[in-house]
């Protein structure tokens, strides 16, 4: 079932050109955290993760007008949702590890 929500979570990341909608690339990017969350079968993680998220989506909000990688950080969850669905957890880390790191740097350079 997880695989299979994260290759339907594949089918709608846009292509390179086609990533101008910002408040349906961050409900796209909401729906995907939240199901990576789900994948750790561990109620404690999520809530903790989702709690998490919620305070980024306030960082998002706050420099979305500034933030020009926007698409990019929604679109590198490909590679993780491929990880997912291949059962490689060291690549789903490594990416995962790296898409924080981006975002962090992002961000910083904005506030």
């Amino acid at each position: 079932m997880q695989r299979e929500v994260a290759r339907a979570l594949l089918t709608e990341l846009p292509g390179p050109r086609d990533a101008h909608d910002e408040r349906a690339l961050i409900d796209l990017d909401q729906r995907i955290h939240r199901h990576i969350y789900r994948c750790a079968h561990n109620p404690f993680v999520e809530s903790a993760l989702n709690e998490y998220y919620t305070l980024s989506l306030r960082i998002w909000f706050l420099a979305l007008d500034r933030v020009t990688q926007l698409d990019d950080a929604v679109t590198e969850h490909r590679e993780l949702l491929q990880a997912i669905c291949d059962g490689d957890a060291e690549r789903a880390e490594d990416v995962m590890r790296r898409h924080i790191q981006s975002f962090e740097r992002a961000i910083r350079v904005v506030l």
